[in-house]
Parts: C-alpha cells; structure tokens; sequence
C-alpha cells in the first residue's frame, strides 16, 4: 500500500481493512460506511445536504437510489412498486409488453391489445396471432369481427 498527499493506492491481491468508520469525500462525491451508526450502513453518492444522485443501503437492508438505474437485465424477486415505469420491452405475469403493443400466449389462445397505427389495422384481436385471421377482432373504427355469437337469456 502506498499513499501520496492525494492518492492511496493498494495494490492487486491485497485487501484493505478498516476497523471503523470509512468517511471519503472529494469535491461532489462521498463515500461513507457506517455500520451500527447513523441512518446509512453504505452510501456513495453525491456530497451536500440534498444529494441528486446516490445508492444508500440502509441499517433496515434497503437499497435506495435516486437518479437512473440503467441494466441490460434486472431481476426483481418479490414486490416492487414504482410511481412510474417505463419499459420498451417487457414480461409481466405472462404477458409481453411491446411498442405499442401488449399482448399473450399464441396460437388459438392468443390476445392481443395494439395502440400504434402502422403495422395493426386491429386494434383489439383474439384467436390468432395475425389480426385478421382472428376469431374476434376490432378495427380502430369500432367495427367488431366474430365466428360467432352466442346470445343467452
């Protein structure tokens, strides 16, 4: 380990401990371990009283983060809850979110929902996974398609 007036550098293969507190800071930056004490266990984020960005895994085992999360793949196992969430590609409860388009399973037990005005002249179907092949299908006009019709008193 070496150490300069501004750099502390450990070298590859060796472990620092601290046996305490860690509190490092620089000019919009601070890091800071505090276990046992405080309201943060580990922050890094930015320095001042009302900090943009940062990730804080609090003493209760939550992770908090204010700003972005940017992820190729983020796996959630449990409950999340968000004020807003915006995805251009996802699957939830079985059901695939696209552009514009939401939809499930294939086949005969295929349904689709489709807000975009390009590729879909349906905007709701059921039956099949080409709009117009469908069993049941509803033109953005409202007119409405069906095999059949069953009417019970």
């Amino acid at each position: 380990m070496t150490f300069s007036s501004t750099t502390m550098t450990v070298a590859s293969g060796y472990t620092l401990s601290i046996g305490g507190d860690l509190d490092v800071s620089a000019s919009n930056l601070t890091i800071k371990s505090s276990p046992g004490q405080g309201e943060n266990y580990f922050y890094v984020g930015e320095s001042g009283a009302s900090p943009t960005k940062y990730i804080k895994y609090t003493q209760g085992g939550a992770l908090e983060v204010k700003g972005d999360i940017k992820a190729d793949t983020l796996t959630i196992n449990g409950t999340a809850a968000a004020a807003w969430l915006s995805a251009q590609m996802a699957t939830i409860g079985g059901w695939t979110i696209g552009t514009n388009k939401i939809y499930s399973n294939s086949g005969t037990t295929y349904v689709a929902l489709d807000s975009g005005t390009t590729n879909e002249e349906y905007a709701i179907w059921a039956g099949n996974e080409t709009s117009s092949s469908a069993n049941f299908r509803v033109k953005r006009n409202g007119d409405v398609y069906l095999n059949s019709l069953m009417i019970l008193d």
